[in-house]
């Protein structure tokens, strides 16, 4: 797998089947079974670190935001827009762009600090926008746009699933009765019934209605305990570190399991339209597990060298 997909961009993708409308993935038959490969997942961990390469601890007497950002900046569009217009997969390219607009408020270079407050002043303004969009009239206006039907379905499906549980709301209706069977402990590992076609992504997308549904309640709050653990302390490290570009990374890694977690639970169960990401270090998934297991590495890296530094 590794020698065929060294060069492999993320447009390579297109030649191959889509999945879900999404054309994300590279097949590589190998005798007995496949082998898929998503270059998406990796170019958000390269984005978090190009940004912190190129903004952080940037000493230079650099006047111009275009001559600071233009890299990044070019980097980051490029692969959006391959992913949202060849691979027709907006939940990554979501995810990405959320991952850089937040790790980009991190650098203190002077002439970036007017648009970091931009920056966040949009952030209120797109969370109003999006409040909006799940109102009546915000899905009359995405239907009038040149939107394609699956992805405004899902708009209207987070409204009330239970409208249109015969079309785009279906897995969501069962998603919720999955949670509901649940209640508090559970049916009992292995006893689900939502996964035997009620379900068609029970070990992805969906991964987490079954796990509550057959351990309850109690088992999603395992996984948030794990799951903050593990972004609280990405976000202690990176408060301790000295250098920006340290500093830039671990809020980066903790950003992408932040959002990976808000945007799968927020999916699921209906809080939010569905985007298609994975929960993370849950859901089935090669190259999403190998992506946030490299990054988690760099992160242990970066926290391993500064402890190293504060004891000599």
């Amino acid at each position: 797998m590794d020698h065929g997909t060294d060069h492999v961009l993320p447009v390579d993708t297109v030649v191959f089947p889509a999945v879900g409308g999404a054309k994300a993935w590279i097949r590589i038959p190998v005798p007995g079974f496949e082998v898929t490969l998503q270059p998406s997942e990796f170019a958000k961990i390269i984005s978090i670190l190009v940004l912190a390469t190129y903004l952080g601890d940037q000493k230079s007497k650099v006047k111009s935001i275009g001559t600071l950002t233009k890299i990044p900046l070019f980097f980051i569009i490029a692969c959006s827009a391959i992913i949202v217009l060849f691979q027709k997969d907006v939940g990554t390219a979501v995810v990405l762009v959320g991952i850089n607009y937040l790790v980009f408020l991190l650098p203190g270079h002077p002439v970036l600090r007017r648009w970091q407050l931009g920056f966040v002043a949009m952030i209120f303004v797109g969370l109003t926008g999006i409040v909006w969009i799940m109102t009546p009239s915000g899905i009359e206006v995405l239907q009038k746009l040149n939107i394609s039907g699956y992805q405004i379905e899902r708009f209207q499906s987070a409204v009330n699933p239970f409208v249109y549980k015969q079309n785009g709301g279906y897995q969501l209706v069962n998603s919720l009765v999955a949670f509901v069977k649940g209640k508090w402990f559970g049916v009992g590992l292995g006893k689900s019934l939502q996964k035997y076609g009620y379900l068609p992504a029970a070990k992805t997308d969906f991964i987490l209605a079954i796990t509550v549904e057959e351990t309850g309640i109690a088992g999603f709050f395992v996984i948030l305990a794990c799951y903050l653990t593990l972004i609280v302390r990405l976000f202690a490290h990176s408060i301790r570190v000295l250098d920006e570009k340290s500093r830039m990374v671990l809020a980066g890694v903790a950003l992408y399991l932040l959002l990976h977690f808000i945007l799968n639970v927020g999916g699921v169960t209906a809080l939010i339209p569905l985007t298609g990401v994975p929960l993370l270090l849950v859901s089935q998934g090669g190259s999403s597990t190998m992506a946030v297991m490299f990054a988690l590495g760099i992160a242990q890296n970066i926290i391993a060298r500064s402890r190293q530094g504060a004891e000599t």
